[in-house]
């Protein structure tokens, strides 16, 4: 039986990314993958091992998912891990890297490519910021994650304890600590909004189409154009920051 076979790599929101590859397979041609997970390109947060035992409770939920495995050089098809040095690299979205670096003779198929089946009752607001630079957030930044929290009544933030106590409006939203990624994924993919920055649960919200509103790094850092390039596909809001 045919099998597609798919090497993904680099932290956790890259291989969210990624998965758009089997996803697109399976769509368009009925072949299921089987997914090899490397660190050769970046160590995972939470290891090589841990890493792959925490994706499968997801993956086994895909319709293009056949396998999940530690890879240990057996021959690739689809080498995901190129995209890094691929010109496309912060120049386009994430939607036209991932598809024109395989599927450039085909239209990309807009929407969700992953799908939780045991998704959590409507969690409203979810947010997941992770602590980057500058030390203290503008005002102006902790007012716009205000407005969300005001609207939706509360929040859920996920993340890490640190995260959560550097986070100026803790108070306002309950804690749901990032140490499960099947749980993360049920969370997530209940939400009304899922507001955060450039992180791995911002590339999972994104894979599972959940309304988005997002804070970019500012300029001159390139990351931004990943997400601010995806409006030519999919209607959300950002910021900068500044």
């Amino acid at each position: 039986m045919l099998r597609n076979s798919i090497l993904v790599s680099g932290k956790l929101g890259d291989v969210f990314h990624s998965l758009y590859i089997p996803f697109f397979l399976y769509n368009t041609a009925g072949i299921r993958s089987v997914i090899y997970v490397t660190d050769s390109v970046e160590p995972f947060e939470r290891g090589l091992q841990k890493t792959v035992q925490d994706l499968v409770p997801i993956l086994s939920q895909q319709p293009f998912f056949y396998d999940v495995r530690e890879w240990k050089g057996e021959p690739i098809q689809f080498n995901t891990t190129y995209f890094r040095k691929s010109h496309l690299l912060y120049r386009e979205g994430w939607t036209d890297i991932m598809h024109n670096l395989f599927f450039s003779n085909h239209k990309p198929i807009l929407g969700p490519w992953v799908e939780i089946m045991n998704s959590m009752p409507d969690t409203g607001l979810v947010i997941s910021r992770v602590h980057k630079a500058p030390e203290v957030m503008p005002q102006g930044l902790i007012e716009w994650y205000r407005q969300k929290i005001i609207s939706f009544s509360g929040a859920i933030f996920i993340g890490s304890e640190n995260d959560y106590q550097r986070f100026p409006l803790k108070d306002m939203c309950y804690f749901a600590p990032n140490d499960n990624l099947e749980r993360t994924s049920r969370i997530i993919s209940a939400a009304k909004l899922f507001i955060g920055n450039q992180s791995s649960p911002l590339a999972m919200a994104w894979s599972l189409g959940v309304p988005r509103a997002v804070e970019l790094l500012p300029e001159p850092h390139p990351d931004f154009i990943h997400y601010e390039a995806e409006k030519k596909y999919y209607n959300f809001e950002s910021i900068r920051v500044k």
